[in-house]
């Protein structure tokens, strides 16, 4: 689905925000996690959103500690997401 993801069969959940701060500790199931910052951006055909209040999540691979030096973005709900392949 597009403004979301199946979260089971027949289950659709839609994209929403909720808003938690945590401290975490990156290396506690080893060194050979992958870190992702992911934007909210609307949608790229306004005929399937002409009001603009659905929107995708565009993922793009953090590649080095050095690269990871980040800002919050508030136009896109910036958020960084941790995986452990």
């Amino acid at each position: 689905p597009r403004w979301g993801k199946m979260v089971a069969p027949g289950i659709y959940g839609p994209n929403h925000q909720h808003f938690f701060n945590f401290r975490l500790d990156m290396s506690i199931d080893g060194a050979g996690n992958s870190v992702y910052e992911v934007d909210s951006v609307p949608g790229p055909d306004p005929a399937l959103n002409p009001h603009r209040n659905a929107w995708i999540t565009k993922d793009t691979l953090v590649a080095s500690e050095a690269e990871g030096a980040r800002d919050w973005n508030w136009s896109t709900g910036r958020y960084w997401k941790v995986a452990n392949p």
